[in-house]
């Protein structure tokens, strides 16, 4: 299902959502932008008591010195108040996941005749 983002002409869709138990850690899940069609791998999705949250892809590095490993986002928004809506119509997107159990759309299920990564799912 598509959510629009705030009051702009653009919608995202939540897909290949991979439910997970690890502490606050509850999918991954891939975003899809429409009208632009770009397609985001990789996404977390966080919920902790009342919290919740996401992250897009990250690169994991450590400090020289530091075995602690310290992560950056591959993906951010110049625009707050932009990020702000996209974040909002993200979590409604996820939270209609959950309360679907996870299960993707009809026709997310069928599988694309040419896709751009291994998964099974094109949407």
């Amino acid at each position: 299902m598509k959510f629009q983002v705030g009051n702009t002409p653009i919608h995202i869709e939540v897909g290949q959502y991979k439910p997970m138990d690890k502490g606050a850690l509850k999918a991954f899940f891939a975003i899809v932008e429409y009208p632009q069609g770009r397609k985001t791998l990789e996404c977390r999705y966080f919920q902790k008591g009342d919290q919740r949250w996401f992250s897009f892809p990250q690169k994991e590095y450590k400090k020289a010195g530091s075995d602690k490993s310290e992560y950056i986002p591959l993906i951010s928004y110049l625009d707050k108040e932009y990020f702000e809506q996209f974040k909002a119509a993200v979590l409604i997107a996820l939270k209609d996941q959950e309360d679907n159990h996870g299960q993707a759309n009809s026709y997310q299920k069928q599988a694309a005749p040419l896709q751009d990564d291994a998964s099974s799912l094109w949407f």
